[in-house]
Order: structure tokens, then sequence, then C-alpha cells
């Protein structure tokens, strides 16, 4: 079974065809930026850690066109065709709330937390950034990483 998370060369590519459409279509182009934030340099998230947080994110993406890429260290690309400002931080509000129980479930077995941090935008018709918000998850939950990451279904 392959990555349901895309690379950054795909992301590119897929942002590049998106654009030309959204601007033929006159529609808006929604892009979510996902971060894995750490206080401490010494345990920034590590790859395995991005790639099981990007997994998620990708699975949980509800429409056709929607797409997730890993877009750098410790970053996820999402792009959210015909999606206006309301729909983009709809999205950006059920993955926090989603992803929350994961990131709470890494955080039990690492030295210093992560966090997770959203922010949106739109290429189309918004063109400001905006904070959809941030779940840091609480470091005192000791659910299992497997669990909750088998309890993330795979469409909303």
């Amino acid at each position: 079974q392959g990555s349901a998370l895309m690379s950054r060369r795909e992301f590119d590519l897929q942002l590049s065809r998106e654009t030309r459409r959204s601007e033929r279509s006159n529609q808006p182009l929604g892009i979510l930026l996902a971060t894995l934030t750490s206080k401490s340099r010494k345990h920034a998230a590590s790859d395995a850690e991005v790639q099981e947080i990007g997994e998620a994110v990708a699975r949980l993406l509800r429409r056709g066109g929607d797409f997730a890429a890993r877009y750098g260290s410790r970053s996820i690309a999402i792009l959210l065709p015909d999606s206006d400002k309301n729909t983009t931080a709809g999205t950006a509000t059920m993955l926090n709330g989603v992803i929350a129980p994961l990131i709470a479930a890494i955080n039990a077995e690492r030295a210093a937390p992560l966090g997770f941090k959203l922010v949106t935008t739109s290429v189309r018709g918004y063109g400001s950034l905006a904070a959809a918000g941030e779940a840091s998850a609480p470091e005192a939950r000791p659910t299992p990483r497997q669990a909750a990451a088998n309890d993330i279904p795979a469409a909303l």
C-alpha cells in the first residue's frame, strides 16, 4: 500500500495545476500549512513523526481534489480546491480536533512535547494569512500512539 501523503515535488505540480484551474474557473483555492512545533531544537519532530501525522492528515481529507503533501522537514501542505475562507477554516478546525489525540499519544513517548499549528490562506479571493488555531496536546494523556492513529477514520 502506497503513502497517502504526497511529496513536495508532487505538491508543487498540483499547486500549479490547481492555481491555473482556480483562475480559469474563478473559484477559490484554500491552502493549509501544518507545522509540528517544539520548544527544543534538540527534540524537534522526527521524520517518522512528521510522516505519521501527515499520513493521518491525508486520510482525513474528504473531497477527491483535496491534496496533502510533505512540504518541509516539519511541515505538511494541504490544497483545498474550491474552498472559500470558511470552508478552509472549517477543515482546519476539523483537522485540529482529530489530530490532537495522535499528537497526545506521540507526546507521551517524547522528552519534549510537540505542538501542531495550522495556518490558512487562499490563493484566490483571500490574500491574507490567518491563524486557524493550535492544538497543543496535553502531556498527561496516556493514549498509546497506535490506538490514536487507528482511531482516525479513512474518510469523514
